[in-house]
């Protein structure tokens, strides 16, 4: 059982006082710590956000420095202050005496995270001393807000793919392999990944060009785009990370759903798929799931991941060939007319930028676009699940839920 300390103080103070003090005076006291006690004395302080660092494109170099992620190694070495002070400054600037107002943290802490951020081009300083962010850092309340006012915009685009998913999932069961899984195992891989996080946000990035919307851009912005959003159960963008498993006689990649609505942040692969032993392992799974030929050691680096059910891999494996030709060719209209509803509705993105905190000091829209661009996928991944088009994620989700091996690559 956890004690709370300021809790015992505060009781040994009123023995104390008990002890030495008049009745009278006893009375005084007592309601003064009372009174103390409620204000914050005897409550443990609420944990600040925890946020996680988001990238849209491939290196952080051109826009952060090459040291980028070893300085967020660094400050989230002392998360809760590092939290603390991306919640500070989330909404306005502040100046260095506003924040350790805010933040308990040290001064010489304060100054060194400040610099580095400054100097890794993060940070912005204002005439008056006050620094700000100049990527967003999201709250869940403010994604849900965000989210809320671009849902006109996936109930459209969640409707044009309902229509396309009765061909999408024929050509798919004529394209598979009897090794293959079926529609109902596949179908958030076919359509979250390959449709809405493949070909739709591709369709986006092309017509932006096109259109002339990349004038929202930044030059900083143009390099890469990124933004800060609080993780938890409530994370409300959605996300693939994908890995290669490439060993001497195999190539399989993994795909590991995050955030939306599998309500996940962690990426348990970062280090294992780099590992030997870990790819050999990956070179001796069935293409039916079965686990024979692994040692109870390698069936347990398994069974630690959360992917196996009754001595089975739960994580369904599918032939790239299969879902390569789907890629190529049935997701590619449906994927652009996607794109299309967006940009015929961009008002209402450009709307939510102006109205947010962080358009005041932004050099350009670049990064709040793409935010937007991810809260819509978790959005129409939802729209379609309420429209039955999909089928339903667990609300308690598995952790194999949302994971998918490919016996080969659609990229080779």
């Amino acid at each position: 059982m956890k004690r709370n300390l300021k809790n015992d103080y505060c009781t040994r103070i009123k023995q104390v006082i008990q002890q030495t003090c008049k009745p009278n005076i006893i009375v005084v006291i007592l309601i003064l710590i009372s009174v103390f006690t409620k204000n914050g004395l005897g409550q443990e302080k609420e944990p600040e956000p925890d946020f996680g660092f988001w990238i849209v494109g491939n290196s952080v170099t051109p826009r952060f420095g090459e040291h980028w992620y070893k300085i967020l190694d660094e400050l989230e070495q002392k998360k809760d202050g590092f939290n603390c002070l991306l919640q500070a400054i989330a909404t306005s600037p502040k100046t260095k005496k506003d924040i350790l107002a805010h933040c308990r943290l040290s001064s010489l802490w304060l100054n060194q995270a400040i610099d580095s951020l400054t100097v890794h081009n993060c940070f912005g300083k204002t005439d008056d001393l006050e620094f700000y962010s100049k990527i967003p850092i999201m709250t869940h309340n403010e994604m849900k807000l965000v989210q809320e006012s671009l849902r006109p915009i996936a109930l459209s685009v969640a409707e044009r793919i309902k229509a396309d998913i009765p061909k999408i999932k024929q050509e798919y069961n004529e394209l598979k392999l009897d090794s293959d899984p079926k529609w109902e195992d596949i179908a958030h891989l076919v359509i979250d990944k390959f449709l809405i996080d493949g070909k739709f946000h591709r369709g986006l990035a092309i017509l932006q060009r096109e259109k002339g919307f990349k004038k929202y851009y930044s030059e900083e912005q143009k390099k890469i785009t990124a933004f800060f959003m609080e993780k938890g159960s409530q994370f409300g963008t959605f996300g693939v990370n994908w890995y290669r498993i490439k060993g001497q006689n195999i190539t399989r990649d993994v795909y590991f759903f995050h955030g939306g609505p599998v309500k996940r942040y962690t990426f348990p692969l970062n280090k294992l798929a780099r590992k030997k032993y870990f790819i050999e392992i990956f070179n001796r799974i069935k293409i039916d799931g079965s686990l024979d030929e692994l040692s109870k050691y390698e069936i347990q680096v398994f069974k630690d991941l959360g992917w196996v059910v009754n001595d089975k891999l739960a994580v369904p494996l599918v032939n790239a060939k299969s879902l390569k030709v789907l890629y190529d060719n049935a997701l590619e209209k449906t994927g652009n007319d996607a794109a299309e509803i967006v940009f015929e509705n961009f008002s209402v993105i450009m709307d939510s930028y102006r109205q947010s905190p962080y358009s005041e000091f932004s050099d350009g829209a670049g990064d709040y676009m793409q935010v937007c661009y991810h809260l819509l996928f978790t959005s129409i991944i939802n729209e379609l699940i309420g429209m039955e088009a999909l089928p339903p994620i667990p609300e308690s989700t598995p952790e194999y839920f949302g994971v998918f091996i490919t016996i080969g690559s659609l990229f080779d």
